[in-house]
């Protein structure tokens, strides 16, 4: 069984072959992905098990409707101030076998975030 900083690290791996400019800012519980532009998902390790939670950036009704079937745990929650307004998308990661879909999701959305930028 894994704990979440190895399913962490098994995403990171993944998204820094296909993001230009990724990096991830750490803190003690929690990691900003970044790609050449700016911050565009929030990951929240589990402490006492073996849980991503993410927080993203995006297009919330467009994004949900695309990967609602391949993420089960996908849900828009929108809430009051800069947090609630620019970081509604969320979702929950427990095992390896949601990887593929997470970094899918995860490349759209900083896709989507650089576009926004050079508009």
């Amino acid at each position: 069984m894994q704990n979440s900083n190895q399913l962490f690290h098994l995403i990171e791996m993944q998204l820094k072959d296909k993001i230009s400019g990724f990096s991830v800012k750490p803190s003690k519980y929690r990691m900003v992905f970044k790609n050449e532009i700016k911050g565009f998902a929030h990951c929240y390790l589990g402490i006492k098990d073996c849980k991503l939670s993410f927080w993203c950036r995006g297009n919330a009704d467009e994004i949900i409707e695309k990967h609602r079937e391949k993420i089960k745990s996908l849900k828009d929650y929108p809430r009051k101030g800069f947090w609630g307004r620019k970081f509604r998308i969320n979702f929950i990661i427990e095992n390896e076998n949601e990887i593929t879909d997470v970094i899918n999701l995860l490349i759209e959305i900083s896709n989507s975030c650089s576009r926004k930028k050079e508009k």
